[in-house]
């Protein structure tokens, strides 16, 4: 049946809505035309051609019956056509869409229709190519993020390592240097007393090599410290005139080794600074003696303002650098060049140290220098240093009451330390600034003679076997009675944080100075008297 009208819907299918029509008017009048003719002319006329009219009216209605049925068929398919594309879309099915060759107006939609779900179907395949590529992209990502996280898995066991072996090699090197400077400095002192003076230049050769092998060590340690984010800072409020004059106290034979003239300059109100004194006046010796190094027969100048920022300048009239020189100056293990370390020495760390503590502490170092005509540093730091890192502390030096003393008036200080020599030495030290001397060889023994003794004051060792000296610190402030005894904690590293927060007083790194020593202790209210006897 639809074979039979498949022609006429051929031919409709060529022609628009409106040309389809029209034909169908046509079809439909044209038949009919003799028929008015006839009609309108004479009656004989009209019997004689009514038949052959009415056949051909008869024809003509066949033929738009014909139009009108191939015109219905070709809606209906393309109206279910139209909806069978549209369910397979919803479907998911989008490259299976038909279509159909008419150029009517539903054939048009089906036409458009088509092209949209190609569309679809080309943009999804796109997005399938880019969907591939991002997940291979994840993937790429989530391997190097594997890597890296391996990697610095890596690096933090490296580090801990290293930091556990510069713990470790730290009090290794410093309990035998502690004894060289120690001894080399008592020895010194006993050759004034016994007129040997033969002697002192090869204790004083002793005791300057020995205090450089500190140096160094202090510096790597620094440095290690620095990169690890493991240093502190430790912030007081100090005269600046009195630092200063300390600062130039202890350069001073440094500047005459090599016949410099050092030159001081500081306003009349310089005032105080809240900052950390240690790294203060460790960067100002860094650059003093770095300036006394590469100057000879010169001047070294040091001047200090107080502006919005507290400004020290170093300058010296020295053998300068060139910019190459410059932009490698503040790199750790760095020197100007190759030939400049043969000829001066030095580990090239001093300048790096003396940057990165400036940069704690809120400010910095800037370099001016030229070949052949001398350096000039600027330490810019601001007058109150703010560090958010560091711990709450309450001055324990201020607040700590020392305990009675025993019969004997003199005030007695315990030392707990299981190195003989350490405790040999302090013995020593103290002696001779008048203290009376208890000793004990550990932990345990310290507590026992801390009960029954009554110390004005303890230095304590950190590292020693079986009880360290974070136990008996806990210990000795857990007790009642003997929480008000002032402790200074004796170490090899700076652990100060834990030491403040366990109610240590004050904190000395080995090896111990004697000076520094006796003057916590003042800090502390324990005055000294006159030497007395030492108890073991």
């Amino acid at each position: 049946m639809t074979a039979l009208f498949r022609p006429g819907t051929a031919l409709l299918q060529r022609l628009r809505y409106s040309q389809q029509f029209t034909l169908i008017a046509l079809s439909l009048v044209l038949p009919f035309a003799p028929l008015f003719a006839l009609l309108a002319g004479d009656l004989d006329t009209a019997a004689r051609l009514w038949p052959s009219a009415l056949v051909l009216a008869s024809t003509g209605l066949l033929v738009v019956c014909y139009l009108l049925a191939a015109f219905f068929l070709q809606l209906v398919s393309t109206v279910s056509l139209l909806s069978s594309n549209s369910r397979r879309m919803l479907a998911g099915d989008l490259g299976r869409a038909t279509s159909l060759r008419c150029h009517d107006e539903l054939g048009q939609v089906v036409h458009s229709f088509g092209e949209v779900a190609s569309t679809i179907v080309r943009r999804d395949q796109e997005l399938q190519d880019q969907n591939r590529y991002l997940e291979t992209l994840l993937e790429e990502r989530r391997r190097a993020a594997d890597e890296l996280r391996q990697a610095r898995d890596a690096a933090e066991a490296a580090n801990k390592a290293k930091s556990a072996f510069l713990a470790n090699m730290s009090h290794e090197l410093r309990t035998p240097l502690n004894a060289i400077l120690g001894y080399s400095e008592m020895l010194q002192e006993e050759a004034e007393d016994f007129d040997a003076g033969a002697l002192m230049p090869d204790l004083q050769k002793i005791h300057a090599a020995g205090k450089h092998l500190l140096a160094l060590i202090n510096d790597i340690l620094d440095l290690s410290k620095i990169e690890a984010g493991k240093m502190d800072l430790y912030l007081e409020t100090f005269d600046l005139r009195q630092m200063l004059d300390e600062v130039v106290q202890t350069i001073q034979p440094l500047t005459q080794q090599k016949r410099n003239r050092l030159v001081v300059h500081c306003d009349d109100d310089l005032g105080t600074m809240h900052a950390d004194l240690t790294k203060v006046r460790q960067s100002l010796f860094n650059l003093l003696s770095n300036a006394c190094k590469f100057t000879e027969d010169g001047t070294i100048t040091l001047k200090a303002r107080h502006s919005s920022f507290i400004v020290f300048e170093v300058s010296d009239t020295g053998i300068g650098m060139s910019s190459d020189q410059l932009a490698r100056l503040f790199q750790p293990f760095t020197q100007a060049d190759a030939s400049t370390t043969r000829t001066y020495g030095g580990t090239g760390l001093g300048l790096a140290i003396t940057r990165r503590f400036c940069q704690m502490m809120g400010g910095d170092v800037t370099v001016a220098s030229e070949p052949g005509g001398g350096t000039s540093f600027t330490i810019e730091l601001p007058s109150c240093v703010v560090d958010p890192k560091a711990p709450p502390r309450t001055d324990a030096l201020d607040e700590m009451v020392p305990a009675p003393a025993a019969a004997n008036t003199s005030p007695a200080v315990l030392i707990i330390d299981d190195d003989p020599a350490t405790r040999d030495l302090m013995q020593r030290y103290l002696a001779r600034e008048g203290y009376r001397v208890l000793s004990a060889a550990g932990g345990e023994a310290g507590l026992r003679m801390a009960r029954e003794l009554r110390p004005s004051a303890i230095t304590l060792d950190v590292m020693m076997p079986a009880m360290d000296g974070w136990a008996v610190l806990g210990a000795l402030k857990a007790d009642p009675e003997l929480a008000g005894i002032p402790v200074v904690m004796l170490t090899m590293m700076d652990d100060r944080s834990l030491g403040y927060a366990l109610g240590a007083s004050d904190f000395l790194t080995k090896p111990i100075e004697r000076e520094r020593l006796a003057a916590v202790l003042r800090r502390a209210g324990v005055p000294s008297e006159a030497p007395s006897e030492v108890l073991q």
